[in-house]
């Protein structure tokens, strides 16, 4: 029964890794290092229905992967400069800061340079209106690219 599974597994996962390739431009070599590299690692998935991987069901079958994240001291000084700078969000909804309701108590000197929210929306919105948004997480291609004719052309 188990090898049913994992054959199964394995057929998905080389499905799925040759449609990735596909729109990657891999070679037939480099799809069978990945697949032999998650096997390696437990990351072949083994109930497609829920996603568990070999790691997830036996974890210490497999080298622990590297920690990435912050410290606890790291994340404290991070809150003291954001309550410093005024960057904490008091408006979740909109995304404002202390900066942007009150500016007046916060510092001059502690506001980096740079661009305004209100910059950075236009920009966004320039961005989407000429489809500079990435459409295609998997080729990274934008959507100007993909879909010229619904974006004027760039001279």
């Amino acid at each position: 029964m188990k090898t049913t599974y994992l054959s199964a597994a394995i057929l998905s996962l080389t499905a799925l890794a040759s449609g990735h390739a596909m729109a990657q431009g891999l070679s037939t070599e480099q799809v069978r290092a990945e697949l032999v590299e998650a096997a390696r690692n437990g990351d072949l998935i083994v109930n497609p229905s829920t996603g568990q991987t070999e790691r997830d069901l036996a974890p210490h079958l497999y080298p622990a992967r590297e920690q990435v994240g912050f410290t606890r001291e790291q994340v404290r000084a991070e809150l003291v400069a954001a309550e410093r700078n005024g960057d904490l969000i008091v408006d979740p909804s909109s995304g404002r800061t202390v900066a942007d309701i009150n500016p007046g108590t916060v510092s001059a000197s502690s506001q980096a340079p740079g661009k305004t929210r209100t910059e950075v929306v236009a920009e966004l919105v320039a961005a989407e209106r000429n489809g500079e948004l990435v459409g295609n997480l998997i080729t990274g291609q934008k959507q100007n690219e993909m879909y010229p004719q619904f974006y004027p052309q760039q001279s």
